[in-house]
């Protein structure tokens, strides 16, 4: 018996000390990609925006039109097709198959987006430097 709880003591230390090695940027970039996708999956576009990099949306401003666009669309799948990291750690790109159901015409339609996520060591997170998804843009 003693055994067995020795045993299963070694193996919560080992997941626990596995967990502590994890570097905080990776684990905030994981976080903020799960959270980004859950926010998407919601269809929560306005939520979106939160993600973006403020200069980028200083620069690529995102307009009504484009939200309203998107609101028509629920969100039915999210698959990653593409993920290219820099050698610094430092930029994130992936390429996204998004499937939109269309909430009108009760059509589906296949996009892809690029997510393009830069850290940022101040304020100290993953930020978003792209767009919203386009609609307009089927595969």
């Amino acid at each position: 018996m003693t055994n067995r709880i020795g045993c299963w003591l070694l193996l919560l230390i080992s997941l626990l000390a596995a967990g502590c090695g994890t570097l905080p940027k990776e684990r905030k970039q994981q976080e903020t990609l799960d959270l980004f996708r859950q926010t998407l999956r919601f269809s929560e576009y306005e939520g979106l925006l939160g993600f973006i990099d403020p200069e980028y949306l200083e620069e690529n401003p995102i307009t009504r039109l484009e939200i309203n666009r998107l609101k028509q669309f629920k969100v039915s799948g999210y698959k990653v097709r593409n993920v290219i990291a820099s050698e610094d750690g430092d930029t994130l790109t992936q390429v996204i198959e998004l499937r939109l159901y269309n909430i009108r015409t009760a059509a589906e339609r296949r996009v892809l987006y690029t997510e393009e996520w830069r850290w940022h060591s101040s304020p100290g997170g993953w930020r978003l430097h792209a767009g919203l998804p386009k609609v307009t843009q089927a595969l």
